[in-house]
């Protein structure tokens, strides 16, 4: 008996295809693939200017400054198991809940929109929200780290959005002073665990006694730098001739 052939289930925005040829090339490019792809798409309906296309990240994130800032609440929130790394070194992290937000990409004559879900985090960033994984293949978006641009099926055709090179570089300056003030955190914690703030003990500089490195070389001494007068004094080694 002849088995019916399955019929193959096509994601949506499957049927365009993308690519990327010299027309998208820009002017100038400095330094190839150096700076973040940073978009600015409608997000919960706001334009939101510091969002990180990340395709190395396996979830979408909004932070809670953001959250806030966009008039959402906490009741809006749904439960989330979700636990992350990479984003504090060293350490884990959870998200203080989940929400479901419409992303739109592109203008009023072609535009591409998805629902898409976000971890809300309490996290300082320079990113207003992070689109990882999950929505490249949602909105079957592809990247151009070199150009700097995003690619997308919609309605009226591809959709190219441009990424901003002065947002990606003020986000990347941002992001250096967060991972400092991160890591002297880190440090200053590290510190307070290991040193009693109650107890008085003064500490005390080495003396050569305790420090062997500081000891007096053996087999030396002193010759006067006049013959007689001892008040100045240089120190050579035994074998050395006075003279």
């Amino acid at each position: 008996m002849a088995t019916e052939p399955a019929c193959p289930r096509w994601f949506n925005w499957s049927k365009q295809p993308i690519t990327w040829t010299r027309a998208d090339h820009p002017l100038v490019v400095d330094n190839p693939g150096a700076l973040a792809l940073v978009v600015a798409p409608q997000i919960g309906g706001y334009t939101l200017h510091k969002v990180l296309m990340d395709g190395g990240s396996s979830i979408n994130i909004l932070y809670y400054e953001t959250f806030s800032r966009m008039g959402l609440t906490h009741k809006q929130l749904q439960p989330s198991n979700t636990v992350f790394h990479g984003i504090v070194p060293g350490k884990s992290a959870r998200p203080i809940g989940k929400i479901y937000l419409e992303v739109a990409f592109g203008n009023s004559e072609n535009f591409c929109s998805e629902i898409i879900p976000f971890e809300v985090v309490k996290l300082e960033s320079p990113y207003h929200a992070i689109l990882g994984r999950p929505a490249y293949a949602r909105f079957m978006a592809r990247p151009c780290y070199i150009y700097l641009k995003l690619k997308m099926s919609g309605p009226n055709g591809p959709i190219t959005i441009e990424g901003s090179w002065a947002m990606a570089i003020e986000c990347e300056e941002q992001h250096v002073k967060y991972a400092e003030s991160s890591c002297a955190k880190e440090d200053l914690l590290a510190y307070q665990e290991k040193v009693d703030p109650a107890d008085p003990t003064i500490l005390k500089k080495p003396t050569p006694d305790s420090n062997p490195k500081f000891q007096p070389a053996q087999h030396t001494k002193k010759v006067d730098f006049v013959p007689g007068d001892s008040s100045q004094q240089f120190t050579i080694g035994t074998g050395l001739s006075d003279k």
